[in-house]
């Protein structure tokens, strides 16, 4: 309803209302008669009881229908296509995903002490150097499909 109310109704930036009616709503279809109109609620049905968060908890409920749904690396489409390429899935198969996990873990404050140096070193001379590269290699850099 939010954002409904943001597009739809030119109310962006503005305080929204603190009251939401709950209506019954139908369309005739999705073509040409694609607009909502009332229609009297059967008695049978109740209406829901709301407080005064029900916006957050009804947001909270679509992010977690519409989020991501978390990576399973036995399936090859939750891998990305440039590890497919480089046979990552093949490498991986049959290992731990656990293990792995604690194998990507930050290294602690005394491992790898020249670590952060060095790649700001490397960061440094990639800026350095950007301007000098073949605008060939800017656009491969930039683009999705890097092999």
């Amino acid at each position: 309803m939010r954002k409904h109310h943001e597009k739809d109704h030119g109310f962006k930036g503005r305080r929204l209302p603190s009251i939401w009616h709950i209506v019954a709503a139908q369309q005739i279809d999705k073509g040409k008669h694609s607009q909502y109109f009332r229609v009297k609620v059967p008695s049978h049905l109740s209406r829901p009881s709301l407080d005064k968060d029900w916006i957050t908890k009804l947001e909270l409920e679509i992010d977690q229908v519409t989020g991501y749904p978390g990576f399973d690396p036995s399936d090859i489409r939750n891998v990305d296509a440039f590890l497919v390429q480089l046979g990552w899935p093949e490498h991986v198969q049959g290992l731990n995903p656990t293990e792995l996990r604690s194998l990507v873990k930050p290294p602690t404050r005394d491992e790898f002490p020249m670590l952060k140096e060095t790649v700001t070193w490397i960061f440094d001379v990639a800026v350095a150097t950007i301007k000098y590269t073949p605008d060939s290699i800017r656009k491969q850099l930039k683009s999705k499909n890097l092999m």
